[in-house]
């Protein structure tokens, strides 16, 4: 397991940092799914909503789930029955069968900008 955590370059919250961490473990040190995470919630809170509707109607939550094809681990964020690292261990096995799918993998680069990297 890496051993120097990425930190934010400016205070996010405990909740933010908790998640942060945990994404550095469970990946093992993957930037590019932390990268990819943050551009798809840059405020790493896990229980998001996203603010605007997907062009078919659907809704992300969290890291970029959609609620079309993740909702019954949607469900479970809603109702908070699932712990951060619950949430962020389902995200990483969907990340890893198809990082492409997530919009924040394209302009995952722009993440930079919020976390410093050891």
């Amino acid at each position: 397991m890496p051993q120097n955590y990425p930190s934010f370059k400016q205070w996010k919250g405990e909740e933010a940092n908790e998640a942060l961490k945990i994404m550095w473990e469970v990946s093992n040190g993957d930037k590019d799914f932390i990268l990819t995470m943050g551009a798809e919630n840059g405020e790493f809170t896990p229980y998001r909503l996203h603010p605007k509707r997907n062009k078919d109607g659907s809704w992300d939550y969290s890291f970029g789930l959609n609620s079309y094809y993740h909702k019954d681990m949607i469900a479970r964020i809603k109702a908070k029955t699932v712990s951060v690292k619950e949430i962020i261990e389902y995200t990483y096995k969907v990340y890893q069968k198809r990082h492409g799918a997530f919009y924040g993998y394209n302009v995952r680069s722009k993440t930079y900008k919020i976390i410093n990297f050891q």
